[in-house]
């Protein structure tokens, strides 16, 4: 599965087109393939990832116990709200209008695009100077760690 590292600059245009950024953009670099797209329902932004991530997001659901509430409501909210759109020759992606509004994105919106490993967030640039401040204070003042892991071997030295 690809990697979405960093934070990214963009804007949505005249068009409400979407500039994917070169590290942003499908599995294997393949400009054919698909990217997912959905309203996050935990955050004000739009989450992306891979058509392959998806394809694991839904197997994950399709395990859970048939016709179980906790089902019906992650098909709902994340089935039914994703929008697979392949980029155009250029990169861009036209997200459904219904999508931008619930997002309060309009043409001119300045976006910031989020790293987040196996998917992508798409901020308004405002939002997300907002979110991040919150999120490093939070972790700031809770002492967020993370246990050491062992490094791999590095390779001898060549003599």
């Amino acid at each position: 599965m690809g990697e979405f590292v960093g934070t990214r600059d963009g804007k949505l245009d005249s068009k409400n087109r979407i500039l994917i950024p070169a590290d942003f953009r499908p599995e294997g670099r393949d400009a054919a393939e698909q990217l997912a797209f959905r309203l996050s329902f935990q955050r004000p932004c739009i989450e992306a990832q891979s058509r392959i991530a998806f394809d694991a997001l839904l197997a994950s659901i399709a395990r859970m116990p048939m016709l179980s509430e906790e089902r019906d409501e992650m098909e709902s909210a994340i089935i039914a709200e994703t929008a697979l759109i392949r980029p155009d020759n250029e990169s861009r992606v036209v997200l459904p209008p219904e999508m931008l509004r619930e997002a309060g994105f309009a043409p001119g919106t300045e976006l910031a695009l989020v790293g987040k490993g196996d998917r992508f967030e798409i901020w308004s640039r405002a939002g997300w100077q907002a979110q991040r401040a919150s999120v490093l204070n939070r972790a700031r003042e809770r002492g967020l760690t993370l246990p050491a892991q062992a490094l791999p071997p590095t390779p001898s030295a060549v003599s």
